[in-house]
């Protein structure tokens, strides 16, 4: 599906496990976790300016994996996030 057909029910499904009130805001203590700034940061908010889609609010935060994997393990990563 296009952005503009999964954000609704991604947005949608957040609601429902009580993630986001009635108003998008975020309950509670959460965050996106991703595996560098730029799935955030950079590439999803450059996908909803060039679509001209409002950002919900509940993607004002996140986690870069990749930091913290830097910080505790004392180097830098290599390659991608794998399983």
């Amino acid at each position: 599906p296009s952005l503009e057909e999964a954000l609704p029910q991604y947005l949608r499904w957040l609601k429902s496990h009580g993630l986001l009130g009635n108003e998008g805001q975020r309950m509670g203590s959460w965050a996106f976790c991703t595996w560098s700034d730029a799935d955030i940061a950079a590439q999803l908010v450059r996908e909803f300016h060039f679509k001209k889609i409002d950002i919900p609010s509940c993607f004002d935060q996140w986690v870069d994996l990749k930091i913290l994997y830097k910080r505790h393990y004392r180097k830098e990563p290599k390659g991608g996030l794998q399983a």
